[in-house]
């Protein structure tokens, strides 16, 4: 639902409440988290993985560092996918 998704970013930005909203503090736990579950991939794919991630999270930084929360909209999301509630 949208409003999970303004939750989300609410608290990813940490009570910013100008652009362009900072969400470093998360890139680690992004990643982290991912890199998690190829525990037993081999050091060269995890390399891999983790670059990967870390341009994900670049491009998705990018993508919403400048949206206020009030002008999200499932419609123009490249990142985020809402489903509407029945």
């Amino acid at each position: 639902m949208l409003e999970q998704a303004k939750s989300l970013f609410y608290k990813l930005r940490v009570r910013i409440r100008k652009p362009p909203y900072k969400m470093d503090k998360f890139k680690r736990t992004f990643i982290t988290d991912f890199m998690a579950h190829a525990s037993d991939a081999d050091p060269e794919a995890a390399l891999i993985l983790k670059d990967t991630l870390s341009l994900i999270w670049k491009e998705f930084y990018e993508e919403y560092e400048w949206v206020s929360i009030d002008d999200l909209d499932d419609r123009y999301s490249k990142f985020v996918t809402t489903e509407t509630s029945c």
